[in-house]
């Protein structure tokens, strides 16, 4: 199956409205995935960012149980180049990809982030 045809194309898109003077890492970029029943394991390829490092899922799948039909997977990514134009510049091109809903800034630390590593 196509990977595009794999998320609701229907979910909104959410665009960063925020600037380089904004607080965050200039190393990361968090992405929300638009809805899906199928949860595709992505792999860096994906997201056709030339800047990109690595990436790691947050979210991937629900637990057993979870039933918040809301559910979205998360990932991040780890830029190659640090800098918050690079960060921005990075936010901007994940903003095109048809299956991914936002991408921002890491604005916050969180367990196993490079920042707290």
């Amino acid at each position: 199956m196509e990977l595009v045809k794999q998320f609701d194309l229907t979910d909104p898109k959410i665009l960063w409205k925020g600037s380089i003077d904004d607080e965050f890492t200039d190393d990361l970029v968090i992405v929300l995935l638009r809805k899906t029943s199928t949860y595709p394991e992505l792999e860096l390829r994906h997201f056709k960012l030339d800047n990109a490092e690595s990436m790691r899922y947050i979210g991937k799948i629900p637990s057993p149980g979870y039933m918040n039909p809301d559910f979205r997977q998360i990932i991040s990514i780890t830029l190659r180049e640090h800098g918050k134009d690079k960060v921005v510049e990075a936010i901007r091109h994940l903003e095109t990809i048809e299956f991914v809903k936002c991408a921002e800034p890491n604005g916050i630390e969180f367990p196993g982030s490079p920042a707290t590593e």
